[in-house]
């Protein structure tokens, strides 16, 4: 699975094992495989660094050697280089990136985190990536779209946010959650009308449990009633038995019904499922 992610982003990595801060034993990113992307970067550039913690750090090059940057704080002074072994550390080259700045990243496309979150399952689904590879969470709310008027709001943020997005050079692939990499927000965007129209297929679940509760139980009431053979037994004897009978043979008993059932009767599908059972039953 991350063998995908590196073939779907543009190759980078993030920093995430406590070695020594040493030449010998230089941080890297284990998600990145076996990955040797280089930036080819400047000794003196400003670059962008994952820390041990997923924190993206802002730091300067003093070095590089064997496939590997040296770099250090900005403001680490003469005195520290020479005396302090920690002022310094040493990364892998695919780890450490051109300078980005993820706090204004963050900040500039806020406003559009949750309509990229709501279009990460379906991204998940075309581009067979894991869901908590985007997401960095086992557990995803299942989204939905209410109506017209949502889908065309979600599909202006779409249009607002790759204009956003047009302002920065470049996305670093950070293997993080879309949070905190910039790389699945681009490639969210590029597809965002094929998202937007699949997430639109996707059904209220709360609907969706309220009507397949009632259509098991219209089948129980159909299965009463083929079993059904008169005398002393009980044709009512099953949840909302009697109230589904009338309204599989009265059509003004039917219509009252529906229109007390405010959850889902909006829904065309689910009404026309639940209207299918009744005319069967009936």
């Amino acid at each position: 699975m991350k063998k995908l992610l590196l073939l779907l982003f543009t190759v980078a990595a993030f920093c995430t094992q406590s070695f020594a801060q040493s030449e010998d034993s230089p941080l890297s990113n284990p998600l990145a495989g076996t990955s040797t992307y280089d930036y080819n970067l400047k000794i003196n550039d400003t670059v962008s660094v994952l820390d041990q913690a997923g924190v993206f750090k802002t730091m300067k090059v003093y070095e590089k050697k064997n496939s590997m940057y040296k770099v250090a704080r900005l403001d680490v002074s003469a005195w520290e280089l020479k005396n302090n072994q920690s002022a310094c550390k040493w990364y892998k080259c695919n780890s450490v990136y051109p300078y980005f700045d993820m706090k204004a990243f963050q900040s500039k496309t806020s406003k559009y985190k949750n309509t990229i979150a709501s279009l990460l399952n379906c991204m998940s689904e075309d581009k067979k990536i894991a869901l908590n590879s985007l997401t960095d969470a086992y557990k995803w709310p299942t989204y939905y779209i209410k109506d017209d008027n949502e889908y065309n709001t979600m599909k202006a943020d779409l249009e607002n946010c790759k204009v956003v997005l047009k302002t920065f050079n470049y996305f670093p692939n950070t293997f993080m959650g879309y949070e905190n990499n910039p790389v699945i927000w681009v490639a969210v965007v590029n597809d965002g009308v094929k998202y937007l129209d699949c997430l639109k297929a996707v059904g209220n679940p709360d609907i969706i449990k309220t009507v397949n509760k009632i259509l098991s139980e219209i089948a129980v009431a159909k299965t009463n009633a083929q079993n059904f053979k008169g005398g002393d037994e009980g044709l009512y004897n099953c949840s909302g038995c009697h109230q589904y009978y009338f309204n599989a043979v009265s059509a003004s008993e039917r219509k009252d019904w529906f229109a007390r059932m405010t959850g889902f009767n909006s829904d065309a599908e689910s009404v026309q499922k639940i209207n299918a059972a009744f005319d069967d039953l009936k």
